[in-house]
């Protein structure tokens, strides 16, 4: 195919976590693939690029395929079974050999793969371009399944299924399989469509067995950045789990490899009760550190049999973080065209990495002017105040530096948290010189000691050579430790909340407590006159908010030890949904029945299939998924009602086990949204409230619609037919004429989004 990553991965998965009963499809993408050549139409030292890949072995085409997947998603879930290969052919069948990539090499720079570097094959020497395909077994398992086309251009086949590939998926720990595609034997040839063809793309497809045995869901979630120092972990125990062994440490293969009896390294903390560590507290851990930790289910005396979990992994927090140059304000006290100050903050001369400055100066770099005010200075303004770390200088790296050595020398630099009142940061600071080269990484670090700043200004005294009374800088960049309150859920600037929402945040380092304030006037948060709540968690509500709202919050957070507390957190804001939802038919799933967290949508609306004879509805597909997951108005999920009127009529009920007050915040219009099929028979529609009180659809063809569509009924209708809206106890959606059942037609409806919203103005 092409030598460019495919990042999209199809990740057709039908999966449900919740329920650890039986196995469960799915069908997943590749992240990337690739047809390498060795001949003389795709040299050693090209790949081939196209919508077709291909395993061949004649004469003038020397071929193999690469194919990976991000199985990561997928394998601490459980256990692979029935796995196989779906491909879309192209014109040529030959048998094929499936191999995969040995663990050391699964991982594949796509960009600039070629035969001469790519694992798998004879690269070391590579064979000359007449010889056939020459594979390199030491990076390659034993053949994992062989398989031949369909014998037909243009469709998607499915290989057999193999017992050898299912093993090499659950042995992987990297989260990636990588498989080489080869002819089984010269003058072989088989092509299949790439990922960049519409129809075409490799699919691995098969089961997922969930593991009844071992602890599943872990907290933090498994390969999560950014994990608060001080963690609890927590885990969801295994189904014959009566204690759990905790294993914990800074190496994969110690934590993997221990027991409770053999532990070399340490890293066995423990046999406990509860399914989280520790208990009743948190463990401090170390900065900016990749941690790995496994949970081994033991089961109750007196087999106390011991089930081996997966091993997880997460990286804790760094000790301080990079203040964006967004967030930063840049002035000077003079500057050359070209050469303002705020290229020393938009990282405009760094390369990729963010971490080698150029050495061209215009548009890059700071210079101040010759004929500017002295002293020169060059001052930032953050966002707001900030507990500065430290700061990274790259010195002024024009090409001409070694010679003109304008650089900052000698230096003075203050800080301020009000831009009035300046305090000089100990003694005159000294600049290390930079090379006046390419790839210049910074070479000055200034410790601030963890002080709180709002504004730097840099003072320089001298440059390196004292020819020219000018003075410059490439790049700053300041570091903080995050003690303001950071992501907020809901996100700031979220749109239809749920009015009974629960505020949470991720703490700052070293919050004691936090003071919330939270108002729908949003200069009384800014000022800090709204209404203000001390909290000893990072977590309030559930809150009881008007419809169609907006409010800001902010979150101080407190340490009555530290001299700079209060550190005064962002304004976050979120507007309230403008109706109250009855059922947007997002909580169903297909977990059995019996089993505790078990939603079923046709155990909440109620239809005929146990009443046949009278009611002809029935709710949600016959296998899973039983809520409609395609045709859906908004969110995940809609039901579909299948109606046979031949009874009469066809009807579902639901009862409504809250937001029975249908007078609440002052709603006054139910609105439903539903759509038909143009092969439906044309059948009244309606909508009944305490199970008699009906309003049918003003359009007798509603049935027939196949655009979704929104449905408004003023309450006031079922008012006037003797309901008390403060009181609904079912809402039910049906087809036909109930009180006067007529013999009728079949079809199927989608309905989505049933909500209650106050009355136009």
């Amino acid at each position: 195919m092409s030598n460019k990553l495919i990042y999209l991965v199809s990740f057709i998965l039908v999966l449900s976590v919740a329920s650890r009963v039986q196995a469960e499809p799915f069908s997943l993408g590749a992240a990337e693939d690739i047809e390498l050549g060795n001949d003389t139409q795709v040299g050693p030292d090209a790949s081939s690029n196209g919508s077709g890949l291909g395993a061949r072995d004649i004469a003038e085409r020397r071929r193999v395929v690469l194919i990976s997947y991000d199985i990561s998603a997928l394998k601490s879930e459980g256990q692979f079974l029935n796995l196989s290969f779906s491909h879309f052919s192209h014109d040529l069948h030959g048998e094929t050999n499936v191999y995969g990539i040995i663990e050391d090499l699964d991982l594949l720079e796509v960009e600039s793969l070629t035969w001469n570097t790519a694992p798998g094959v004879q690269n070391n020497p590579t064979p000359d371009l007449s010889e056939p395909v020459a594979l390199d077994f030491a990076d390659l398992t034993d053949v994992l399944l062989t398989f031949t086309g369909p014998g037909q251009t243009g469709v998607r086949f499915s290989t057999d299924t193999s017992e050898a590939l299912a093993n090499f998926l659950n042995s992987d720990t990297d989260g990636i399989v990588t498989f080489l595609l080869a002819p089984s034997a010269e003058n072989n040839q088989l092509i299949i469509r790439s990922s960049e063809h519409a129809e075409g793309g490799s699919f691995l497809e098969g089961e997922l067995s969930p593991n009844l045995e071992i602890a599943l869901n872990p907290n933090p979630d498994d390969e999560a950045a950014n994990v608060i120092r001080d963690v609890v972990l927590s885990w969801s125990p295994g189904d014959f789990a009566d204690k759990h062994d905790v294993y914990l440490g800074t190496n994969f293969d110690d934590v993997n490899d221990a027991t409770a009896t053999v532990d070399p390294s340490g890293v066995y903390v423990n046999r406990q009760d509860p399914n989280i560590y520790p208990f009743g507290g948190t463990i401090r851990l170390d900065f900016g550190q990749t941690y790995y930790w496994r949970i081994d289910q033991v089961s109750a005396p007196p087999d106390n049999t011991i089930y081996k979990g997966n091993v997880w992994q997460f990286t804790v927090e760094s000790l301080a973080y990079q203040i964006p140059g967004e967030n930063i304000t840049a002035s000077a006290s003079s500057s050359d065209p070209g050469k303002g100050p705020e290229n020393t903050i938009n990282g405009s001369g760094l390369d990729e990495s963010g971490l080698r400055h150029g050495n061209i100066s215009v548009d890059t770099m700071w210079l101040s002017s010759q004929i500017g005010d002295q002293p020169t200075w060059i001052e930032y303004e953050f966002d707001k105040v900030y507990k500065l770390h430290e700061m990274w200088v790259w010195n002024s790296n024009d090409s001409l530096e070694p010679v003109i050595g304008l650089g900052f020398k000698d230096v003075t630099i203050e800080y301020s948290v009000n831009g009035f009142d300046y305090t000089a940061l100990e003694a005159v600071h000294e600049f290390d010189r930079a090379p006046g080269s390419a790839n210049y990484a910074h070479n000055t670090t200034v410790d601030f000691n963890d002080i709180a700043v709002r504004y730097i200004r840099l003072t320089a005294n001298s440059n390196w050579e004292g020819i020219l009374n000018q003075f410059g800088l490439s790049e700053v960049r300041f570091f903080h430790i995050p003690v303001h309150a950071g992501e907020p859920d809901p996100d700031s600037g979220a749109v239809d909340i749920a009015l009974d929402v629960t505020l949470n945040w991720r703490p700052g380092r070293e919050a004691a407590e936090y003071n919330l304030y939270f108002s729908d006037d949003e200069q009384a948060v800014i000022d800090g006159t709204a209404p203000v709540t001390t909290l000893n968690q990072t977590i309030y509500g559930p809150m009881s908010l008007d419809l169609g709202k907006t409010y800001y919050w902010r979150v101080d957070e407190v340490n009555d030890v530290n001299p700079d507390s209060v550190w005064v957190g962002d304004i976050w804001n979120f507007t309230t949904a403008s109706f109250l939802v009855v059922d947007d038919f997002e909580s169903y799933n297909d977990i059995n029945e019996g089993e505790p967290a078990s939603n079923r949508i046709y155990l909440a609306w109620i239809d005929g299939y146990d009443n046949p004879a009278t009611n002809g509805s029935t709710v949600g597909h016959l296998d899973p998924p039983f809520a409609e997951q395609t045709i859906v108005n908004n969110g995940r999920q809609s039901m579909p009602l299948f109606y046979d009127n031949s009874v009469g009529y066809s009807e579902a009920q639901n009862t409504l086990d809250s937001l029975r007050d249908w007078t609440r915040q002052g709603v006054g219009v139910l609105t439903i949204w539903f759509m038909g099929d143009e092969a439906n028979a044309a059948e009244p529609m309606y909508v009944a409230l305490n199970g008699s009180a009906s309003v049918t659809h003003d359009n007798p063809d509603a049935a027939l619609i196949t655009d979704w569509t929104e449905w408004n009924i003023d309450l006031q209708a079922f008012a006037d037919q003797g309901v008390n809206l403060t009181n609904v106890n079912t809402i039910s959606l049906g087809l036909g004429n109930k009180t006067n059942p007529q013999p009728g037609g079949s079809g199927i409806m989608y309905f989505d989004d049933i909500r209650l919203y106050a009355p136009a103005p």
